[in-house]
């Protein structure tokens, strides 16, 4: 037996041999691999290792990831840890705030209205009855209250 150097497969040769390992090639190009093939027992070789890797993918099972999987590992690489229920706390409590907001505005635009109106027309005695447009409380209107 000789010892001889094993001969580099460049590129394009792998590449043919992975494209005729797919069934990707046109019969000319199968005719000049096989002839190829027949000349060179480095690129049979190497034709032989890519057909038992090709059967060993072929018969591995294909491990089943959670959803969204990509996205959790990319977030606990960057730092971004992130679970269902804080985003939805996140959710809820940009709501909130958005609703308290809204609902002091109103509040503020209410009251401003009554204490224009009801000041003028000396209604109510004192400030909190002005800006919630309430009427006075005489002892009057609480003993009809009373006996409702």
């Amino acid at each position: 037996m000789t010892n001889r150097a094993p001969r580099h497969i460049d590129r394009f040769d792998e590449q043919r041999l992975l494209k005729f390992l797919e069934g990707s090639l046109s019969d000319a190009e199968v005719g000049d691999l096989e002839e190829q093939l027949a000349s060179d027992a480095h690129l049979r070789e190497r034709l032989g290792e890519l057909r038992s890797v090709a059967t060993l993918l072929d018969n591995s099972k294909p491990e089943s990831f959670a959803p969204y999987f990509s996205d959790r590992v990319m977030k606990r690489l960057t730092g971004q840890t992130t679970t269902e229920s804080e985003s939805l706390y996140d959710s809820l409590r940009w709501i909130f705030v958005r609703a308290a907001v809204a609902c002091l505005l109103i509040a503020i635009v209410v009251g401003s209205y009554n204490i224009a109106n009801y000041q003028s027309l000396e209604v109510a005695d004192s400030l909190i009855e002005v800006l919630f447009g309430l009427p006075s409380a005489t002892l009057s209107d609480a003993l009809a209250y009373g006996s409702l």
